[in-house]
């Protein structure tokens, strides 16, 4: 279970949700449906980036930070491109996402710039992250 995310972003309407309530959703008979917006969760990758892509330029920092990762990463179908995942997570962290300031001082921290991680894991932990603080 290490490195699980403990809520999960619905991109359908821009909310996150522990994965304890989502677990008692589920149970409750609302299986495949956003718990806040109803709407159908069991899409395609190209539709998830769609739906992402709408929450970004709706100045949304959890998208924001959301689809960094995948960037980051390369999932959902998208080319790895750590370049627009470091911009991606500037915005998010410029909007106050305390996810996108811990995961640049990750960043930073792995690329031997100590300042500029030291800068970022303060201002998560300001923000409430409870890994920076």
């Amino acid at each position: 279970m290490a490195n699980q995310p403990l809520e999960t972003y619905y991109c359908c309407c821009g909310k996150s949700i522990c994965k304890g309530c989502i677990y008692s959703f589920n149970e409750s008979g609302n299986i495949d449906k956003c718990p806040f917006c109803n709407a159908e969760v069991d899409k395609t990758d190209e539709e998830r980036v769609d739906e992402l892509m709408i929450r970004v330029e709706a100045n949304d920092a959890g998208a924001m930070y959301i689809l960094g990762n995948h960037y980051y990463h390369g999932h959902l179908g998208l080319l790895q491109d750590r370049v627009r995942a470091m911009e991606l997570w500037k915005q998010a962290a410029a909007l106050g996402s305390s996810k996108a300031y811990y995961q640049l001082g990750c960043i930073y921290r792995e690329g031997g710039d100590s300042k500029k991680a030291k800068f970022h894991y303060e201002a998560a932990a300001i923000a409430g992250n409870e890994v920076a603080r």
